[in-house]
Formats: C-alpha cells, sequence, structure tokens
C-alpha cells in the first residue's frame, strides 16, 4: 500500500468514527430531551396528549437525522475496503435505513395531521 493510500484510508476512518459518534450523540441527546418532555408532560396533565404528541413527533425528526449519519458512516467505511461482500452489506444497510427513514417521516406527518385538526366539542 502506497502513503497516499494509507492517508485516504486513515483519513477515511477517522471521518467513520466522527460521524458515527455524531449519530450517537444525536440519539442519545434527543431521547434525555424527549425524557424531561415527557416528565414535564407527566407532572401537568393538563397540556394532554397533544404535548406527548409534539414529544414524538420532535423525537422521530432527530432520530431520522441519526439515521442518515448512521448511514453516511456505513457508506464511508465502504470507501476505504471496498469488496463486494461490503458494498452488498452496505447495500442491505442502506435499503433498511432508508425503509426505517421513510416509515419514520410518513408516521411524523401523520402525526402533524393530527394534531393540526380541529378539536371537536
Amino acid at each position: 500500500m502506497d502513503i497516499e493510500a494509507g492517508i485516504f484510508e486513515t483519513l477515511a476512518l477517522a471521518a467513520v468514527v466522527v460521524v458515527e459518534f455524531l449519530a450517537v450523540l444525536i440519539i442519545v441527546g434527543a431521547a434525555l430531551q424527549a425524557g424531561v418532555d415527557v416528565i414535564r408532560n407527566v407532572r401537568d396533565p393538563g397540556r394532554g396528549m397533544q404535548a406527548i404528541a409534539k414529544v414524538r413527533i420532535q423525537l422521530a425528526r432527530w432520530l431520522s437525522l441519526a439515521l442518515e449519519f448512521a448511514l453516511a458512516g456505513d457508506i464511508l467505511r465502504t470507501v476505504v475496503a471496498p469488496s463486494w461482500d461490503d458494498i452488498g452489506k452496505v447495500a442491505a444497510i442502506a435499503v433498511i435505513r432508508t425503509a426505517l427513514n421513510y416509515f419514520l417521516e410518513r408516521d411524523i406527518q401523520q402525526l402533524q395531521r393530527r394534531m393540526d385538526e380541529p378539536v371537536e366539542p
């Protein structure tokens, strides 16, 4: 392996660590914030289910972003060692994460529509 390839591989692997660490930070931060928000809503029952739905929407948006970062890390990892086996694994992971993201976004939109509907007396 020549020096340039070694430097590229080292930089790519460092980028993988940074990007995946960001995904973890996003998930942990979002979960902590959602937990705090849920506790606030439980202690103040006057806020109702709409407040909980807002927490779910915000958490889902953050999780969707974390999925994008995790996918970016997988793609970067494949750049370093692009065997057909690795490419196949990343393709499978990309399909699964894209499907998760699609359903997560759909759930967010459905929750948002329900929250926007007028409440009948």
